[in-house]
């Protein structure tokens, strides 16, 4: 079987941290002549100044956003470089799998070394609760309830990721496999949460549930959008992310309805041709320099992704 490295599809990894410069406002020290100076032009100026630093200390919490998302992606693409680099060097006995159900061992391996690196387990479950914050930022639950919450969503998601590299690991594993896969361990999380949430909150995530993927799909490109485009308009920023979510998720079903094998190229190779698709359909649609703007995200992206396949052919 083959050895690939832990990976988050449909996220890109963030190779590198990402810095941001805020201009910040000091005091002017220049004494001002009040007596010569209309009290409505200084009220104005001091409500501007206001106005001006309450949209840099908005700009500053946004920009920290977006610093520590690319700090959790950096960290955890160095996770799956230590992994796959460990996974490498270790010899495989043969003698070994041809006595035991290689299949189980194979799974509860995978999922062993995901719980023993803490590394990962901080990452993945910083990048469930971006695939969830929807949910979670809609119920209203005290914190120790909350808390088992955001612990079994980032548990089925790690275990989904478990079920991803395994599939990718048996060159016989197809994608309506991994699809069926999914389905079961969204009916174990669906039960879990059943029992911890009240009705209403329940009702929320069934809500939520009906439309998962896109809205998965939703978290996950919104944040690379955002800080990959961010000279993006918010119109065109969300019509950007109305046509990224179609065009990912139609590429991710024609997928799950085939017998096409689940491989790791064709893991990468469905979202180029998403990325190409949204470029067929924003070219037009954007003007140059929002286009421009898109364009960071697109070329970036297929950067990382051929990169990294590249790295896992190696």
């Amino acid at each position: 079987m083959k050895s690939f490295p832990i990976i988050a599809l449909i996220v890109i990894v963030l190779a590198g941290g990402g810095y941001f410069l805020v201009t910040s406002m000091s005091e002017d020290s220049t004494p001002v002549e009040v007596a010569s100076v209309d009290i409505t032009e200084l009220q104005q100026g001091l409500d501007e100044t206001r106005a001006d630093r309450a949209r840099l200390e908005t700009e500053l919490s946004e920009a920290q956003a977006r610093i520590e998302q690319l700090e959790a992606d950096a960290a955890m693409a160095d996770a799956q470089a230590e992994e796959s680099s460990v996974a490498a060097e270790e010899p495989m006995d043969a003698d070994s799998e041809e006595k035991e159900d290689a299949d189980e061992l194979s799974l509860n391996d995978i999922r062993a070394k995901l719980h023993d690196n803490a590394g990962a387990r901080v990452q993945l479950k910083a990048l469930s609760e971006l695939m969830y914050a929807d949910f979670l930022n809609g119920v209203e639950l005290d914190a120790a309830t909350k808390a088992e919450v955001r612990d079994l969503l980032a548990e089925s998601y790690m275990e989904t990721m478990a079920l991803t590299r395994y599939g990718l690991q048996n060159d016989d594993t197809t994608w309506s496999d991994v699809r069926a896969w999914t389905l079961d361990e969204r009916s174990i999380l669906d039960e879990e949460l059943r029992g911890r949430l009240d009705g209403d909150s329940y009702e929320t995530w069934s809500e939520y549930a009906a439309d998962i993927d896109a809205r998965q799909l939703d978290g996950t490109l919104r944040n690379q959008i955002r800080a990959l485009a961010s000279g993006l308009t918010a119109d065109n920023f969300e019509t950007v992310m109305s046509v990224a979510v179609n065009e990912f998720r139609a590429e991710q079903i024609a997928l799950e309805q085939s017998n096409e094998l689940f491989t790791l190229e064709e893991n990468v190779n469905y979202q180029l041709r998403a990325m190409d698709a949204m470029r067929a359909q924003l070219q037009g649609a954007l003007s140059e320099d929002q286009f421009a703007e898109l364009q960071n995200f697109l070329t970036f992206g297929e950067n990382a992704l051929n990169a990294q396949l590249a790295q896992a052919q190696r």
